[in-house]
């Protein structure tokens, strides 16, 4: 068990800086696939990890190579993943992983910085996203919330940035851009967006479904970071007008 200290890292925002003054859990010792095709990438998260867990490490500097290990490991507790690395893409490689291990979690840790890929990975399986420019107690309060059974993404890469437009009313040609967007959003958003047409708060959403409460606000923050919703009241409108759109269809 670790701790960070606050007085380190003023430049944090007031939610984040909360973190600080938690113990920083881990358990006793871990299994984890670290994957990145630069090993002094590999080398830093392993120091990271060190002081706070003992941690048996596997290391792959290729898709190709990682999914391998993780055939063979069937009780990783973490794979750490870099998005651009020789062999099959990312994508292709978190759809093996959800079928041949489906409890372990997958972190995302890349220098990318697009709200995109976030959301991509979010999509395709992923639980939580570091960027690469994340200082070592933001990555261990993340991992710590992935092992967690926690869903941990950067906020900061999944708010709009907002301009004088945003504050008023869209019109039809903006709807349509936006009828477009939901079109792409995935059975089980297209799902979330039809309740969120109703009035369901979170809740709600999550005991129709099925889903857990923090699911499902994992999938608005994807939804709503594809809308120029400026606010829940807006992305309700968004929703009603698309249902409505589809009734009439």
């Amino acid at each position: 068990m670790g701790r960070v200290d606050c007085q380190q890292m003023p430049h944090l925002p007031a939610p984040n800086r909360l973190l600080c003054i938690m113990e920083i859990a881990f358990p006793p010792s871990l299994r984890v696939l670290i994957a990145d095709d630069h090993w002094v990438v590999r080398a830093s998260l392993k120091a990271l990890l060190k002081p706070h867990t003992s941690a048996e490490v596997f290391e792959a500097s290729s898709t190709d190579e990682a999914i391998d290990i993780v055939r063979q490991t069937s009780d990783l507790d973490l794979i750490i993943l870099d998005l651009n690395m020789p062999g099959r893409t990312y994508t292709n490689f978190l759809t093996e992983v959800r079928e041949i291990a489906p409890r372990t979690p997958v972190a995302v840790f890349s220098v990318s910085e697009q709200r995109d890929d976030v959301i991509n990975s979010l999509e395709q399986g992923a639980v939580g996203y570091i960027p690469k420019t994340a200082d070592a107690s933001d990555i261990l309060a993340t991992l710590s919330r992935i092992l967690n059974g926690e869903i941990a993404l950067p906020q900061r890469l999944l708010v709009k940035e907002t301009s004088r437009e945003d504050n008023v009313l869209v019109d039809d040609n903006d709807m349509c851009r936006i009828f477009t967007a939901c079109e792409q959003f995935t059975p089980r958003q297209k799902e979330i967006f039809q309740m969120l047409a109703t009035g369901a708060d979170n809740k709600m959403i999550a005991k129709n479904l099925g889903l857990s409460p923090n699911t499902v606000r994992v999938h608005l923050q994807a939804i709503s970071a594809r809308l120029p919703a400026r606010d829940r009241s807006q992305l309700v409108l968004f929703a009603t007008r698309w249902k409505e759109r589809a009734i009439a269809a």
